[in-house]
């Protein structure tokens, strides 16, 4: 698997997680919506769908922003793999950054 693909899929992952949870919750609200004892709860449980739907979206849009500026160079590379590098975290003995491609902590003096 190619470098780009593999992080695609690492940063795109929570977004993909919350449109197959809000498509599970949409199939659920949908059998309640059937019952007319629960008309109000399914009213309620789409809001909490469409809640969901507007989530993944927000996700998609940064993940894929995060992406295009690595692909652009407009981040911070990590000296091991070339992957993008997180946000920076104070840690135990300097700041650091967690790199998005190998996992690995990176210090500032590495990347400043």
């Amino acid at each position: 698997m190619e470098h780009t693909t593999s992080l695609a899929i690492k940063l795109l992952a929570p977004s993909i997680a919350a449109v197959f949870a809000a498509g599970v919750m949409v199939l659920a609200g949908w059998n309640l919506s059937t019952s007319p004892l629960l008309v109000d709860i399914a009213t309620a449980w789409e809001r909490i769908a469409d809640a969901l739907f507007i989530v993944a979206a927000v996700l998609l849009i940064h993940g894929a922003f995060r992406l295009w500026q690595w692909t652009q160079g407009r981040t911070l590379d990590c000296p091991n793999c070339g992957g993008p590098l997180g946000r920076e975290r104070e840690g135990r003995y300097a700041a650091y950054r967690k790199c998005l491609g190998c996992g690995k902590n990176i210090a500032r003096i590495n990347y400043a």
